[in-house]
């Protein structure tokens, strides 16, 4: 603990042209946007993987296989059709990645989101669910860098047996993870916080860690974007944040108004 501080006596108190000297830490007008997004790769595996980049961090999305975790991602990379999906349960085999450029005002940061394969299809040959289940748990135990795991839970129902035991699962492979309640277009939003009680209380977790989504009106996109970001690290360079406030302040005063902001931690 930093020993109390004198108070200055009034009638000694510092000129105003010292404070004129202090630079207060100014908040930053914070604006995201997906600058690009492209398919990179499909891997039978993580042995064929290209190693991580320091410059781009990882993120993983996992669920059932009809989760919509597919259109989940094109909604979040405002893309149609660059994740493909398929009306039959079970389409993605491979660990498919893609590489997102993103601006934070006026800077740019990469990633690489990866598509996982669903589990719970009961359709699926034995064998390669068997594979599967190995595919995921080798990618997780051992892609060392891994920004987060992406969870997606379909909000309409209560999770799985099989969604319990995978995230508990999973809970000992990633630790940094993102719990999402997928398909909120179709709960009315009246019964939103409902659901997402019950997802929580299966997963043992706060029901403010659960982002509703759709991937439909893009309902929650922002809030599960602050989430990844939040997991890989990714801010706003403090040359930048400076920038930008100066720009907002700039801006106001020429019309009169005052700025809404979002603060910057540095």
């Amino acid at each position: 603990m930093t020993p109390d501080r004198e108070t200055p006596d009034a009638a000694v108190a510092p000129p105003a042209a010292a404070f004129a000297k202090v630079r207060r830490p100014k908040p930053a007008v914070v604006e995201i946007a997906v600058k690009d997004a492209v398919f990179l790769r499909s891997d039978p595996g993580i042995e064929t993987m290209p190693p991580l980049s320091p410059d781009a961090p990882e993120v993983a999305f996992l669920g059932k296989s009809n989760v919509g975790k597919s259109s989940l991602l094109n909604a979040l990379l405002l893309k149609k059709n660059l994740v493909k999906t398929s009306k039959t349960p079970g389409h993605t085999q491979l660990l498919n990645q893609f590489g997102v450029t993103l601006q934070l005002r006026r800077t740019f940061k990469h990633m690489t989101l990866v598509d996982l394969p669903g589990y719970g299809f009961a359709k699926m040959p034995k064998a390669q669910q068997m594979k599967t289940s190995q595919m995921l748990v080798t990618y997780l135990s051992q892609r060392s860098g891994l920004s987060a795991l992406v969870h997606l839970f379909d909000l309409r129902h209560a999770p799985t047996p099989q969604d319990i035991e995978t995230w508990r699962q999973m809970s000992v492979l990633t630790p940094t993870r993102i719990v999402v309640g997928t398909k909120a277009d179709r709960v009315p939003k009246s019964k939103h916080r409902e659901h997402t009680k019950v997802i929580a209380k299966a997963l043992g977790v706060s029901p403010d860690d659960v982002v509703v989504v759709s991937a439909i009106s893009r309902d929650g996109r922002s809030a599960l974007w602050s989430r990844i970001l939040a997991a890989s690290k990714l801010t706003i360079d403090e040359a930048d944040a400076d920038a930008a406030a100066e720009e907002a302040e700039a801006a106001a005063e020429a019309k009169g108004t005052v700025p809404v902001v979002v603060a910057s931690d540095a």
